[in-house]
């Protein structure tokens, strides 16, 4: 059980997927942001796009993106550079994200309230006058050696070892 508990959480973290340029999956949405503002094209073909350097769609299988952006390097030239998106997921309708500071808080915060617990139910039961366990009642004096009293029946006399049974279970088998 505490396998599977492990691996839960393990995928979990694994589940989150994050890439230079960022890729997001939010449910069956992706959004891809280009690492400059540039535009997006898929099978060279350009796609409208909201805002530049980013691109919302509705994941149906795996399919490959470019976003095309202008750079300026250190000699004030400018470069075209392509940057390439191949995305391929396993996506839900109903699936969320959840963020590990929010799942570390949850940890916590279950262990604080259960300390709480169990700190308010230790006082609870705590006897709430120490004296009274001074009071306690006295033990019986102890029996001074010697024949206990007469057996009261038959019934609880001590078994006759002619009479008595020799099968397997029936006796105590003494090894030492």
């Amino acid at each position: 059980m505490d396998v599977h508990v492990v691996l839960v959480v393990f995928l979990m973290f694994a589940g989150t997927v994050k890439a230079e340029g960022g890729v997001t999956f939010w449910g069956n949405m992706v959004k891809l942001t280009c690492p400059g503002r540039g535009m997006f094209y898929k099978d060279n073909v350009k796609v409208n796009v909201s805002r530049p350097g980013e691109y919302e769609f509705d994941y149906k299988g795996k399919v490959t993106y470019s976003c095309v952006y202008e750079m300026t390097d250190s000699n004030e030239q400018k470069h075209r550079v392509r940057y390439l998106f191949y995305v391929k997921a396993k996506t839900c309708e109903n699936c969320f994200e959840l963020d590990a500071v929010l799942f570390a808080v949850a940890i916590v915060g279950d262990l604080i309230f259960t300390s709480v617990i169990m700190i308010a139910i230790y006082k609870c039961t705590k006897k709430k006058n120490p004296a009274a366990s001074n009071n306690a009642a006295p033990k019986a004096p102890g029996r001074s050696g010697g024949r206990p009293p007469p057996v009261p029946s038959v019934d609880y006399e001590p078994l006759n070892l002619n009479t008595r049974s020799h099968d397997t279970y029936s006796m105590v088998n003494r090894t030492g």
